[in-house]
């Protein structure tokens, strides 16, 4: 019983079955997408010049060079901690 059920799970899947997980898949890829909002794609598109112009992984708001472990976590940041901690606080987003 158990060696069928095994053989059940790894065995590929049908025609229909591919076609749903293909549909499932699109599907999430297009929720991905749409919670992007307009503010990260601009952060993105801001990065992006930044990188064209040579200004990428300095802080905007003090000029200091962003750690490499901070931009690998966030690659779209405009700020060093300090200055995003200091934004965050004014704004109330603490």
């Amino acid at each position: 019983q158990e060696m069928l059920q095994n053989q059940q799970n790894l065995a590929p899947p049908t025609a229909d079955e591919g076609g749903m997980v293909q549909r499932n898949v699109a599907r999430e890829v297009d929720q991905a997408l749409t919670n992007i909002d307009a503010a990260d794609l601009a952060r993105i598109d801001r990065a992006l010049k930044a990188i064209a112009d040579g200004s990428y992984g300095f802080c905007s708001a003090c000029g200091c060079a962003i750690p490499i472990e901070r931009l690998r976590v966030e690659p779209q940041t405009e700020h060093c901690v300090e200055c995003k901690e200091k934004w965050e606080k004014k704004s109330g987003k603490q």
